[in-house]
């Protein structure tokens, strides 16, 4: 098994397989995080090198603020796509995670996959006053998809009960069971708090809602 070993931003250790982009703490592991795991090929939809991933995570090439604005202290955190178009859901899929849908014809698509300590909501509006936002909920969710998207570590995030070590968020995002996909599953709590409030909005969404005076769905 080939792969490389590097420090994270809070100086905890991982080692990544070059094979599999799967991570390992070289810390000691938490509970219930002891044992080996299987070899698995990563999906085709990471569409990344190891050399490349291990890259911008040891060097991070946006601000936070480039990347998230906050929406709620739950923590909730839009993606926001200024200097880049960060695709937080590909990371979702590639790593195996179920996606759980829901969308009629001529109305939004909702997307959902659930990890770590909340997961993400993807929103596809249907016509021009219909927004289209993604949300990144839960903090441990949330750095973790800043150190895949080469996204600096916030220092404090409001609502952030505990902190882990970065490298067990690593090694339990990518090691999780594969999950089986869901071919008709039903919103839970985690999406319908955005359906009903309309949270993680883009500012351009916003401004463009109230001018035209759209009001957020009830």
């Amino acid at each position: 098994m080939t792969g490389r070993k590097f420090p994270l931003p809070d100086k905890s250790i991982v080692w990544l397989d070059d094979d599999s982009l799967r991570f390992r703490s070289v810390e000691p592991l938490a509970a219930g995080n002891a044992g080996e795991i299987a070899p698995r090929q990563p999906s085709e939809k990471l569409k990344i090198s190891a050399e490349d991933l291990s890259a911008r995570i040891r060097a991070p090439k946006y601000r936070f603020a480039d990347g998230f604005r906050r929406v709620s202290d739950h923590p909730r955190y839009s993606v926001k796509w200024s200097v880049e178009i960060f695709e937080v859901a590909r990371f979702a899929r590639g790593y195996g995670y179920t996606e759980r849908a829901r969308g009629t014809m001529f109305a939004p698509l909702y997307r959902e996959w659930h990890f770590l300590d909340g997961g993400i909501i993807e929103r596809n509006g249907y016509g021009w006053a219909s927004p289209s936002w993604t949300v990144v909920q839960g903090a441990e969710a949330l750095r973790a998809m800043c150190l895949l998207l080469g996204i600096q570590q916030p220092r404090l995030i409001r609502g952030e009960p505990s902190r882990r070590a970065l490298s067990v968020i690593l090694e339990d995002l990518t090691n999780a069971p594969v999950q089986p996909r869901l071919e008709d599953s039903r919103p839970d709590a985690l999406g319908d708090y955005f359906v009903k409030y309309g949270e993680g909005m883009s500012d351009w969404t916003r401004n463009a809602r109230r001018v035209h005076g759209v009001q957020n769905e009830a």
